[in-house]
C-alpha cells in the first residue's frame, strides 16, 4: 500500500505497513507496538546459486524481497527439511533436477515454485501462494502453487492450499503427480484448476495423475478476468463456461495422461474434471462428489484438434445437491457438436452414478 491513511471510508488496520524510500511505517491503532515483533526483509535472495549437485539440509529462509531459492542456473541439487517463506515474488526458481524433500514453501506474493526441468518435490507442503487479489497479476506473479512446462516432474506425498491460482500447472512429458493432497486451490481467480495440464503447443506422454484428495476448489466472487464469475447453478443461466473452477483440468491439447484413483469433492462453481479439446486421456476408477457438475466436457474453436479417444471407465459420480450434474457439455464447433459424445469417448462403461445425497 502506499499509505496509511482511510481509503474509500476503509481504515488501515493491524500490521499494514508503508515505507516512502526512506521510512519504514506500519499501523497500529490502539495497540501498544513494544508488544510487537516486526521483521522486515532487506535482502533480494536467500539464496543465488550456479553450482551443481549441492545438499542443502535443515535451513530455514524466511522474509526476502525477491525470489529466495534463485537457483535455476543449478542443476541436481537437493533441498531437505529446509523452509522458504515470506518471498517478495517466488519461494523457490529450481534448475534442472533439483530435489525437495519434506521442505515447506510458504507466503509468497507470486508462485511457490516456478520453472526448470525434471524435479521432484516429495513430502512437503506449498502453501498461502499469493493470497492477494493483485499478487498473480503479470507474467511472474501468476500465483501458481508449481509450475513446471518442460517435463520430467514428480510430485508425491506432498499438500498444496490455499493457492490463488492453479496448486500445480503443468506440460511435457514424463509427469506423475501421486498421493497428494490439493485443498482451497484457485481462491482469487477462475478457468484454472488445482491440478493443470496441457501439451504446451505438442504432444506429451507418459503423464499420470493417481491417488491424489481434491478438495474445495471455489474460485472468488472477485474474479472478473475472464467476464465475470457465477454462482451456482451455473448450467441454467447462460452460463459462461470460461469462468468454472476444476478439480482437474487437462486443457487444449492435452494427451498422453492415465486419470486414476483420485477423489474430487467440493468443486461447487465448476467440475471435478474438464476436458478442454483433450485427446488420448484414460479416466478411471475415480471418486467425484460433490461438485457443480462432474464433468465438464468442453470444444472451444474450429480446428480438427478435438475433444476424442477418452476412456471413461469405473468411476463413481455422486451427487450431494439436486442441481449437481454429471456431465455438462459444450462446443462452438459444428463438426464436434453433430456428435460430441460420440466422438469422445473410445470406451464409455461400467460407471456408477448415484442419486443425489440429499
Amino acid at each position: 500500500m502506499n499509505t496509511l491513511s482511510t481509503i474509500n471510508g476503509v481504515a488501515p488496520v493491524l500490521g499494514e505497513w508503508y515505507h516512502d524510500g526512506t521510512t519504514f511505517y506500519m499501523y497500529f491503532g490502539a495497540v501498544d507496538p513494544t508488544t510487537k515483533v516486526v521483521k522486515v526483509g532487506t535482502l533480494v535472495n536467500g539464496i543465488t546459486s550456479n553450482q551443481s549437485y549441492v545438499t542443502i539440509d535443515h535451513i530455514n529462509f524466511l522474509g526476502f524481497n525477491g525470489t529466495i531459492m534463485n537457483i535455476d542456473q543449478s542443476n541436481h541439487m537437493l533441498f531437505t527439511n529446509c523452509e522458504a517463506g515470506f518471498a517478495g515474488i517466488h519461494a523457490a526458481y529450481p534448475g534442472s533436477y533439483n530435489t525437495f524433500d519434506y521442505c515447506y514453501f510458504h507466503d509468497t506474493n507470486a508462485n511457490g515454485l516456478y520453472g526448470g526441468i525434471g524435479w521432484t518435490v516429495t513430502n512437503s507442503t506449498i502453501e498461502k501462494i499469493a493470497v492477494y487479489e493483485a499478487g498473480w497479476y503479470g507474467y511472474d506473479a501468476q500465483g501458481k502453487g508449481l509450475t513446471s512446462t518442460n517435463g520430467g516432474f514428480t510430485l508425491q506425498y506432498s499438500i498444496i492450499r490455499n493457492v490463488a491460482a492453479d496448486g500445480t500447472f503443468l506440460s511435457g512429458d514424463n509427469v506423475t503427480i501421486d498421493k497428494n493432497l490439493f485443498d482451497n486451490c484457485v481462491t482469487r481467480t477462475s478457468d484454472q484448476a488445482a491440478i493443470y495440464m496441457n501439451n504446451n503447443g505438442g504432444s506429451s506422454s507418459n503423464r499420470v495423475v493417481t491417488n491424489n484428495i481434491i478438495i474445495n476448489c471455489m474460485g472468488s466472487v472477485e474474479s472478473d478476468i475472464n467476464g465475470g464469475f457465477n454462482p451456482p447453478p451455473l448450467w441454467n443461466q447462460g452460463h459462461n463456461y470460461f469462468n468454472t473452477v476444476e478439480g482437474i483440468y487437462m486443457d487444449e491439447p492435452c494427451s498422453g495422461v492415465i486419470i486414476t484413483g483420485n477423489t474430487v469433492a467440493g468443486c461447487l462453481n465448476g467440475s471435478g474434471i474438464k476436458m478442454h479439446r483433450a485427446h488420448d486421456i484414460t479416466i478411471s476408477n475415480n471418486t467425484f462428489f460433490n461438485n457443480q457438475a462432474a464433468n465438464e466436457f468442453e470444444h472451444w474453436g474450429v480446428d480438427a484438434d478435438y475433444l476424442r479417444d477418452i476412456v471413461y471407465t469405473g468411476n463413481k459420480i455422486i451427487p450431494l445437491a439436486s442441481y449437481q450434474i454429471a456431465w455438462a457439455w459444450a462446443t462452438n464447433n459444428n463438426s464436434a457438436n453433430n456428435d460430441m459424445v460420440n466422438l469422445a469417448f473410445t470406451t464409455l462403461a461400467n460407471n456408477n452414478y448415484e442419486r443425489p445425497v440429499r
